[in-house]
């Protein structure tokens, strides 16, 4: 039985309207993070494109069964990014470089906003310092927008939320290698 917090592997496919790109088949996780059913992305990895001259039905298929093969790995990488205890300090590292993913820097390499607001948590589950929940609060808040700030002229704003899917499989991949990133580097010096 699924409940509020479970991961699902997911296999999603996207594809233009017009046959002007090719099918994307990307492997992802999704959380389950609330009762009504409402699903926030927490990575997308793994892409497969089929193009649209000479297609033929069993490459989108076939495609999907190898990333569904996949899926295992995923769910180990996990586990590891829960295992993993952020420092504060790390923590607020791994904001500022997702922040960088989407917002432009201006010429003093200056954010628009201060990126600790990306750390941001919205349920308790996500409270304890691991990387698995540091990211997904950073994912969260970034994907779904509403984190509040003053500008430099000291006026109210929010982070505005992706509509577009191709800048939100762009922004999870991201984060998901950054995710990653991080893994390595804490289980490297873990070790050392």
């Amino acid at each position: 039985m699924i409940s509020v917090g479970d991961l699902i592997p997911e296999i999603v496919l996207t594809n233009s309207h017009d046959a002007l790109s090719a099918f994307q088949l990307h492997a992802g996780i999704f959380r389950l993070v609330c009762s009504n059913g409402m699903v926030v992305a927490d990575a997308t990895i793994a892409k497969v494109c089929i193009k649209h001259v000479g297609y033929a039905s069993v490459n989108v298929r076939l495609a999907g069964q190898a990333l569904f093969q996949d899926l295992p790995k995923l769910t180990e990488k996990v586990e590891s990014m829960q295992a993993i205890h952020m420092q504060s300090q790390e923590a607020e590292i791994t904001a500022r470089s997702a922040a960088m993913v989407r917002w432009p820097v201006d010429d003093t390499h200056t954010l628009p906003f201060d990126p600790v607001h990306l750390l941001e948590c919205h349920r308790t589950a996500d409270e304890k310092p691991t990387l698995w929940n540091v990211f997904n609060r950073i994912q969260e808040n970034m994907v779904k927008g509403g984190v509040r700030y003053r500008t430099v002229n000291n006026r109210k704003q929010r982070t505005r939320r992706i509509t577009g899917i191709g800048e939100d499989i762009r922004v999870n991949k991201a984060l998901w290698s950054l995710a990653e990133s991080m893994l390595l580097l804490k289980q490297g010096s873990s070790t050392g």
